[in-house]
């Protein structure tokens, strides 16, 4: 069964933050997905490993560019999935996946922003209810 590169059915439109000065930069193709995907981390004080399935990751064509903080800017790109959703996202990781065969595509793992999660950095954002 070969693998094959997802459809990326959603325009997203991704922005250069922080938040209040956030500063719009394209419209993207995306595919927003959770799946079986997830994250191992060791856990430091009991020497276990942890799972991590809590953001979702949004699919996008390879070579596109989207940012974490790796980039060396000191804000991470916010997303709108879809796009005029009121739908918000930090981007937190940004990684290809099959780098280098017929099925490259890139990842990134997204986390929703709102106020309550940080009002400090997210003041006032609020999303539509009900959930579009």
């Amino acid at each position: 069964m070969a693998f094959t590169v997802p459809q990326f059915p959603l325009e997203c439109a991704l922005y250069t933050g922080p938040w209040l000065t956030k500063i719009f930069r394209e419209n993207i193709p995306g595919n927003l997905a959770l799946g079986r995907r997830g994250i191992s981390f060791p856990d430091y004080e009991s020497g276990e490993s942890q799972a991590f399935t809590g953001p979702n990751y949004l699919l996008v064509p390879a070579g596109t560019d989207i940012r974490d903080m790796s980039q060396g800017g000191p804000d991470q790109d916010i997303i709108e999935v879809p796009a005029d959703s009121g739908r918000w996202y930090s981007v937190s990781l940004v990684d290809d996946i099959g780098k280098g065969f017929d099925n490259e595509h890139r990842y990134a793992l997204i986390n929703k922003i709102y106020e309550g999660v940080s009002e400090i950095l997210y003041p006032g954002l609020l999303w539509p209810t009900p959930m579009p």
